[in-house]
Parts: C-alpha cells; sequence; structure tokens
C-alpha cells in the first residue's frame, strides 16, 4: 500500500517544480532583455530612374530595447 500513497503524492510533487522551473525560465529571459527595432520610415520610393542608375538610400533604425540589436540578413524587396 505504501507505493500507492507515493504515486497519489508524485503529482503534487511534480506541479510545484514544474512552475519553478517556469518561474526561473522567465526571469532568465526577461533579465537578459529584448532588442526593439525601431524605424522611421519603412519604405522609400525612388520615383523614375534610368535603366543603371545607381541607387542610394539609408534608413534609419534605431534600436528601443535592452539589449543588443544584431541584424543578420537584409534584402531588397
Amino acid at each position: 500500500m505504501r507505493g500507492t500513497n507515493d504515486m497519489k503524492r508524485l503529482p503534487l510533487v511534480i506541479f510545484p517544480l514544474s512552475v519553478i522551473c517556469l518561474v526561473i525560465m522567465l526571469a532568465t529571459v526577461h533579465a537578459a532583455g529584448t532588442p526593439k527595432a525601431v524605424f522611421e520610415t519603412t519604405s522609400f520610393s525612388f520615383g523614375e530612374v534610368k535603366e543603371g542608375a545607381p541607387l542610394v538610400h539609408a534608413f534609419a533604425i534605431l534600436n528601443k530595447g535592452d539589449a543588443p540589436l544584431r541584424i543578420e540578413k537584409v534584402s531588397a524587396g
């Protein structure tokens, strides 16, 4: 009968441990911070352009988050 009582108590042990682990994980993610990219503008039109003409435009990106912002891939769309 002792084994049956242990099985009944098992959820009472597992649930609090799961909650503690979840709280620790969330605290770690929150402490690490999150970057937040903020763009002044998200599009730009060059108007009519002659074929082969070089085009350049700079987009300002501000990091309003509390962690470093890494830009890993940029493409024209």
